[in-house]
């Protein structure tokens, strides 16, 4: 929702509401995310680091481990509701803050593309209103209106 690019800030507020509660597709497949090698890194290596950090807080006896995973209930209360351990919220925003930080780099890389293809499809609409013919043939009939 912050980016510059129009298409990426449409997808972000499409998204928004459904990434709250584990819906990721529209940001997986608008944005896109997969298929696309500049988010290859943070994808694969960024979601290990993200996932297996509750995983050593658990090891260490920081937290509880989990009883069940309660789906679709919105992500600091699915944390909360997995173990009934109020520091698991505390591991969610971590996660989320770890998330942003991978992620911006490459998005912002992703994004700095999105905006020269979004400026050269300006550019070429704005060539294709008036074609050079187009001007050569108004200017040969002396209209005087």
């Amino acid at each position: 929702m912050l980016s510059k690019s129009i298409r990426y800030k449409k997808i972000g507020k499409v998204a928004l509401f459904p990434a709250l509660f584990g819906i990721n597709e529209p940001i997986l497949f608008g944005a896109p995310i997969i298929l696309n090698p500049v988010m290859f890194i943070p994808h694969v290596f960024g979601g290990a680091i993200i996932g297996t950090l509750p995983m050593f807080f658990m090891h260490w006896g920081w937290l509880k481990k989990p009883v069940f995973d309660p789906p679709y209930v919105g992500v600091f209360l699915e944390g909360f509701l997995t173990n009934g351990d109020w520091r698991t919220i505390l591991v969610c925003a971590l996660q989320l803050v770890l998330a942003i930080a991978i992620y911006w780099p490459f998005f912002k890389i992703m994004e700095r593309e999105e905006l020269s293809q979004e400026s050269e499809k300006t550019n070429k609409a704005i060539e294709d209103i008036v074609a050079d013919e187009d001007l050569d043939i108004l200017a040969g009939l002396e209209l005087d209106f």
